[in-house]
């Protein structure tokens, strides 16, 4: 065989090999990228691309309550994120981001020589587009595998989508370190202000943040942050998107970080009720993905004077009984007031503190609402059957249970009796003897069926012990109850959002009142007179301090467990309670006038600032007549102490009084 023929067959037999081997990389390499293309994301689901925003809850002046989300972040569209901070970023991060399409080969060269001195993969030369492939579909570890699926994904939406769309969706999507997604939220978190209003030492610092959030955060590390920022301006000069003079300027230039002055975190229970509402009714993705926007009905100076007027009460208790702050059972309190003519919301306090107790007094606490729960059924005797001039026998009674067989002695507070008195008299005073007989009087059931009217859900045993507020209510329900009242017999139930509209400011929920008349407005006037005389002559005088017509009842239990105070001027009802969580005493002669009232009180007195003094209007069918006040009959000028007393037309007296 010649040489010549064996050179021939020896390349032939070696372009064969290469032949053979190049298939087999090939086939390789078509397997690799076919398993690595079949497990990779859909880029068509960016069509749907939908950041998590953060839901803001409004009072009813539009300030800021609350903020629900996952990942705080403010969105916003592409033409309102400032080109200085574009140019920033891409000095920083990505320069030739509009020359290339998703990967950056003489980045990737530069990385990849880093990471073979360093025998591990210590850069990765990723561009832009690659980083938000990576946060949008990928997880962070640094392995080839995943490298490879971040560089054809990268080349997939860039095929998709516009450079400004990508910029867009990476400037919203990035973290900023201090737990901020988006560059508008790092600036509002940072300085204190939207990004628009930023100078450009700022936005060259917020620029500087996704290469390591937390490490160059200003709040973590000034020195760090400054260097950063140093960096990104000198990026920028040398990119000649800005001047040398504007760099050295810029330079000298301090951090800017704004005051961060926080807003006092009020109404953390309304905002926790609010929060669980919009969970139940739209589920946790539309709570805190789609940035909804809450305008609730609370007024923030009114829930801000609540909560004072809360704390003092429960700090001028514990000094009163020397409660120790330290004492393993602090005393409770909540506050609830109510708007007339809307039953709108305008102050809410659940408890003491929020971060100690999650627990909300107004919806979860049931308890016994003492003679609190008396102006129901009195009403109820008003509504056709007594007047408020009827005499009551306030001497004692023995009740047999016909079940036990075992008898029942109610007494009054005091554990004195008074003979015959006026209806009045008796809820003025509240003589819980007066109570138990008109209870009587009335038909248990009956007064079971009125209080349903007037809006209390909870259960309630038929028995005359509901006479003294034994059944276990909600402080909201007592609210609303009163209000009717207040209301000339309207219920509405209360209510504390306004609307509720999407990211875009479409609107998916309005609160529309829906009045209806649970009863009359004679009834409703007649017993808001009765209370109008509980302030003024008695358990509940401490409310004659604001100078206005008031009509209230206070509230106490056995052994001073409860303390109730609820009253109403004509625009707004306002309970307030205080308690143990454990239903223990709160100390002798703690009282719903001598612990509850106070805090009514002076809620109310910041109260009368909105709430002009008015009146209660007095319906038709309504005629005052002086009667006697002891006797509850016509006047005669023999009488000792005469009254003006409210009747509904047709049941007034028609004889005088003979007593005198």
């Amino acid at each position: 065989m010649s040489l010549r023929h064996s050179l021939l067959l020896f390349f032939k037999g070696f372009l064969w090999f290469l032949i053979i081997t190049a298939t087999i990389a090939i086939g390789s390499l078509s397997g690799i990228l076919y398993g690595l293309l079949s497990n990779l994301p859909q880029v068509e689901s960016l069509e749907y691309y939908q950041p998590g925003m953060i839901t803001t809850v409004y009072s009813d002046d539009d300030q800021v309550l609350a903020e629900f989300f996952q990942e705080k972040r403010y969105l916003l569209p592409f033409k309102k994120i400032p080109t200085r901070f574009i140019q920033a970023l891409l000095a920083a991060e990505d320069a030739q981001f509009y020359q290339h399409w998703g990967l950056d080969f003489p980045g990737i060269g530069r990385a990849l020589w880093v990471d073979l001195k360093a025998r591990k993969i210590v850069q990765g030369g990723s561009t832009i587009t690659q980083q938000l492939a990576k946060i949008l579909f990928l997880t962070p570890e640094r392995t080839v595998d995943r490298k490879l699926k971040e560089a054809l994904l990268a080349l997939q939406i860039e095929k998709r989508y516009t450079k400004n769309e990508i910029l867009a969706m990476y400037c919203n999507q990035i973290y900023f370190g201090s737990g901020c997604y988006g560059v508008e939220t790092a600036a509002r978190t940072y300085f204190g202000k939207g990004v628009d209003r930023l100078h450009l030492t700022q936005l060259a610092m917020l620029a500087g943040l996704p290469k390591s959030p937390e490490s160059f955060s200003p709040f973590n590390n000034p020195q760090k942050a400054m260097a950063r920022r140093n960096y990104v301006l000198k990026r920028m000069r040398e990119e000649g998107v800005i001047t040398i003079k504007e760099y050295e300027n810029s330079q000298r230039m301090a951090l800017g970080l704004g005051r961060h002055q926080k807003k006092p975190q009020i109404a953390q229970y309304f905002a926790e009720m609010t929060r669980q509402y919009l969970e139940d009714k739209y589920g946790v993705n539309m709570l805190y993905r789609n940035g909804l926007k809450v305008y609730t009905t609370l007024n923030w100076n009114l829930q801000q004077a609540a909560e004072s007027a809360v704390l003092d009460g429960i700090n001028e208790l514990r000094e009163r009984q020397k409660i120790s702050p330290d004492a393993p059972v602090q005393p409770e309190a909540a506050l609830m007031a109510v708007e007339t003519g809307t039953g709108n919301i305008k102050a809410y306090v659940g408890g003491v503190s929020f971060d100690r107790s999650k627990f909300n007094r107004v919806i979860q606490a049931k308890r016994q609402p003492g003679s609190s729960f008396k102006p129901i059924f009195y009403a109820k005797a008003l509504d056709g059957i007594l007047t408020p001039a009827s005499i009551m026998q306030d001497t004692p009674i023995v009740l047999i249970n016909p079940y036990s067989g075992q008898e029942w002695r109610p007494q009054n507070f005091d554990k004195k009796y008074k003979g015959a008195i006026t209806l009045r008299q008796a809820l003025q005073e509240s003589r819980n003897v007066v109570s138990v007989r008109l209870l009587k009087r009335v038909g248990v059931k009956n007064a079971i069926a009125f209080a349903k009217k007037l809006g209390i859900t909870s259960s309630l045993h038929p028995y005359l012990s509901l006479a003294l507020g034994s059944a276990d209510v909600t402080l909201w329900e007592m609210t609303g109850a009163f209000s009717v009242f207040a209301n000339q017999g309207m219920r509405i139930e209360p209510n504390y959002i306004r609307h509720i509209t999407d990211s875009d400011g479409k609107l998916i929920e309005e609160t529309i009142p829906a009045p209806q008349q649970a009863i009359s407005e004679q009834t409703a006037y007649l017993i808001t007179s009765l209370l109008e005389g509980v302030v003024q002559h008695g358990t509940g005088t401490k409310a004659k301090v604001l100078n206005r017509p008031v009509a209230a009842k206070t509230g106490t239990t056995n052994d001073f467990m409860d303390a109730w105070f609820i009253g109403y001027v004509p625009q707004l009802v306002v309970g307030t309670w205080v308690g143990y969580d454990q239903k223990k005493t709160l100390g002798d002669k703690e009282t719903g006038g001598q612990t509850a009232a106070p805090i009514w009180v002076k809620f109310m007195e910041k109260a009368n600032d909105k709430y002009p003094v008015q009146a209660f209007p007095v319906p038709e069918g309504i005629v005052q007549i002086n009667i006697d006040a002891q006797s509850g009959m016509p006047a005669t000028p023999r009488c000792k102490k005469i009254i003006r007393e409210s009747f509904r037309r047709g049941t007034e007296p028609g004889y005088y009084c003979t007593w005198h």
